[in-house]
């Protein structure tokens, strides 16, 4: 039920994202781009040759058409390349830009208060519990998952990345996956908790763009404290302002470059965009209820291999 999904920035279930939404979209400078002479002439292939088709849901058809080899409309069928001046890649470029300034307005208020929840269960179940826990078996024995898999939109992973700032701005593709790993690793300056995270987007590691980072890994501490927002009680009444922030997803299991050793992976996340229509949650780890009163199913881990506990249930 798209009304109640979660896991996007839905304004049915947090009212004040319409009023964030509508401040960024009222400032002169959106006003100035989204009603320019090539907006303008965009805005007309949109009315007079895609049936009226909204900014909002246009890339749909376009991706699914290209990606599938399927015919395009004639005035979307000039596409060459990334970067070129076809009309296609104009849609795309206006579309991506109109909904960055939304999520990235005002430091980002619209993205962190949207993945406020998501995030900070990611905090309580698995961020603060590798700062605590000695090992694997250490953090398995309290009861907390050594490995959380989310799916869910593109909606979903851009504003995860806004609210973390570092998103480029550029429409999630198909099939993304960011990756949050943590690190047991040795306790150094660089290192004061001796935990450390690394941020993977579709296959780049992005943690040297975190603020307070720069390099491949960083303390697991200046995640932690940079997530201080997150919360599953958030604040989204219309009458009042503010925002929150987020995070999640990458390429599980991969060593760091210029890591140390002994280091090993103490836990995982992992976000993937399947598509955008429909969204389904998987998280794997010991048995919890999440912000969405969910259930879910046990992964065990141990120094002999891996092996699958109790399904309990997978919900989609």
């Amino acid at each position: 039920d798209y009304v109640s999904d979660p896991i996007y920035p839905n304004s049915h279930i947090c009212p004040k994202l319409t009023s964030l939404e509508n401040e960024a979209l009222a400032s002169p400078e959106f006003i100035a781009r989204n009603t320019s002479t090539s907006a303008a002439q965009l805005n007309s292939i949109l009315k007079d040759d895609l049936g009226g088709a909204d900014w909002r849901h246009i890339l749909d058809c376009q991706m699914t058409s290209i990606c599938t080899d399927r015919s395009l409309p004639p005035s979307l069928s000039d596409f060459v390349s990334d970067d070129d001046s076809s009309f296609f890649t104009k849609i795309y470029d206006h579309a991506s830009w109109q909904l960055a300034y939304v999520y990235q307005y005002n430091s980002n208020a619209h993205a962190k208060l949207s993945m406020s929840p998501l995030l900070r269960e990611i905090v309580v179940t698995s961020l603060t519990p590798s700062l605590s826990s000695s090992s694997k078996s250490d953090m398995l024995g309290k009861g907390f998952p050594l490995l959380s898999v989310y799916s869910g939109h593109d909606t979903t992973i851009m504003p995860v990345l806004a609210a973390l700032n570092i998103w480029d701005g550029k429409w999630a593709p198909y099939a993304s996956l960011i990756s949050i790993e943590t690190y047991h690793v040795t306790q150094s300056s660089d290192y004061p908790t001796g935990r450390a995270f690394r941020i993977v987007y579709n296959g780049e590691v992005m943690t040297e763009k975190f603020e307070g980072c720069g390099g491949d890994l960083c303390d697991l501490n200046i995640l932690v404290n940079y997530l201080e927002f997150a919360t599953f009680d958030r604040d989204c009444d219309v009458d009042d302002g503010g925002g929150g922030s987020a995070v999640v997803g990458g390429e599980c299991g991969k060593g760091s470059r210029g890591m140390s050793t002994p280091a090993w992976i103490f836990v995982c996340f992992i976000l993937m965009s399947a598509s955008s229509v429909g969204t389904a949650f998987v998280v794997t780890g010991q048995r919890f209820k999440g912000w969405m009163g969910r259930e879910n199913f046990n992964r065990m881990e141990d120094d002999e291999g891996t092996h699958f506990g109790n399904l309990e249930s997978v919900r989609r």
